[in-house]
């Protein structure tokens, strides 16, 4: 599935892209319901929100469809994609947090969720427990920014269970720290961490 900033369609390709992300993560859940297959989803650089509610995250996570962004709009294969010139960010806007995995995935549908910048994540609600991503198992983040989060309870960055993070910045986030991992092994490798 494919998501567009610019775009007006129902995401079944770059040329009828969804403008929403929210939306197209719904569809995801929908399929790999119905066909027991989780599409991938592929997004186009620009600036993506939630609905500011700070009583839950702005997009929710679906199991076995990987999220990449950096891309351009007009790729055809993944290794096209060019993650510094085409930014792709998830804002919170300094109202909600971000992104969460609601339950661990299973093993065989280890998710990825790479190419990304996460600024603006809040966490303010209690249940909450992250500013920018909550992992609860058998994810993969990688080559993603974490920049302006912050939290009053929790990681400015992520939450992880079981997880893997690699190749990932974590610039300017504010809360009790940049990665809490807890329950599990979580394998973190190649970040930076600056000024959390």
């Amino acid at each position: 599935l494919y998501v567009s900033a610019s775009g007006s369609g129902n995401g079944s390709s770059w040329q009828q892209a969804s403008p929403d992300l929210q939306a197209t993560l719904t569809r995801a859940e929908a399929m790999r319901q119905y066909y027991g297959q989780s599409p991938d989803i592929w997004v186009a650089q620009g600036t993506y929100q939630g609905d500011g509610n700070a009583s839950h995250y702005a997009f929710t996570l679906v199991e076995g469809s990987n999220l990449y962004g950096g891309f351009a709009g007009n790729e055809t294969s993944l290794n096209q994609r060019d993650i510094d010139a085409h930014p792709t960010i998830l804002d919170g806007r300094n109202l909600q947090p971000i992104l969460n995995q609601p339950v661990a995935f299973a093993t065989s549908n280890r998710t990825v969720i790479s190419g990304f910048s996460f600024r603006g994540g809040r966490q303010l609600a209690t249940g909450v427990n992250a500013a920018a991503i909550c992992l609860r198992g058998n994810s993969t983040v990688s080559n993603c920014r974490f920049i302006g989060n912050v939290s009053t309870t929790a990681p400015g960055g992520i939450y992880a269970q079981n997880s893997i993070i690699e190749r990932c910045e974590f610039i300017g986030n504010n809360g009790g720290t940049g990665i809490c991992a807890i329950f599990g092994t979580t394998r973190i490798s190649n970040c930076l961490f600056a000024d959390n």
